[in-house]
């Protein structure tokens, strides 16, 4: 209710018709190129209800920011299809702090932790807009608990399980990536009650095996493309291909 009540009565903050924008370019003509300081995860999914032509979103290159030009059939129903995703999104999130806190405490425990959520100023901050932060703290609770799962049976299925979730966790945010690398050292060195010490008995197998499925999916979520990166007077380019 709280997240229906905003989408419905505050306007577009600046990023999220960009987020759009660049969500719509994936879908459509499989390009990451234009404004890549996100992985194209959350915006591939926010973008989602929008594919139909008659949903546009037309930007401006301006030289240290941008301008929308044009966004079509309107601006509130195109921000509340796009920001409808996010919110369930955050639903998954609520239904993962619950399941955690029932497992680790108890049902009261977790009823409590859910009320918490329920009432945060967080959940409206980055789950009622389109835009990027909500999918991380989403994937990263996710890969946490995943982790900690892993920890207490370090099985093959729960390995694959943990490189699924790491590899959608570093598509939606590249600040996540010190989670990630964390992840895999706990991966590597953890027993089942302490940190092993000898280099011959760290899991060296499992921890390969979720890092090779977290690149391939993260290279997956960039549809298989082959970029090409130049550095040319201290800048950067990154050229795609196709």
């Amino acid at each position: 209710m709280q997240c229906t009540w905003f989408i419905r009565t505050q306007s577009l903050t600046y990023d999220e018709p960009v987020h759009i924008a660049e969500g719509l370019n994936g879908w459509r003509f499989a390009r990451f190129e234009e404004y890549n300081d996100h992985p194209p995860l959350a915006r591939l999914w926010l973008a989602l209800p929008l594919l139909d032509s008659r949903w546009q979103v037309e930007v401006q290159k301006l030289p240290d920011s941008f301008h929308i030009t044009r966004m079509a059939p309107d601006p509130e129903a195109l921000a509340g299809r796009a920001r409808a995703m996010n919110v369930l999104l955050g639903l998954l999130l609520a239904w993962l702090v619950w399941r955690a806190a029932d497992q680790l405490l108890s049902r009261g425990a977790a009823n409590f932790a859910l009320a918490l959520f329920a009432f945060s100023p967080s959940l409206i901050a980055h789950f009622s807009i389109a835009a990027t932060d909500g999918a991380a703290a989403l994937f990263i609770f996710a890969s946490a608990w995943s982790l900690r799962n892993w920890w207490r049976q370090p099985t093959w299925k729960r390995t694959f399980l943990l490189g699924g979730l790491l590899g959608l966790m570093l598509l939606v945010k590249f600040s996540t990536a010190p989670m990630f690398l964390l992840a895999l050292l706990w991966v590597l060195f953890s027993g089942t009650d302490k940190m092993i010490r000898d280099p011959r008995r760290w899991n060296w197998s499992r921890a390969a095996a979720a890092l090779a499925l977290a690149l391939f999916l993260v290279w997956a979520g960039y549809l298989f493309h082959v970029s090409r990166l130049t550095v040319h007077d201290g800048t950067l380019t990154a050229t795609f291909p196709n």
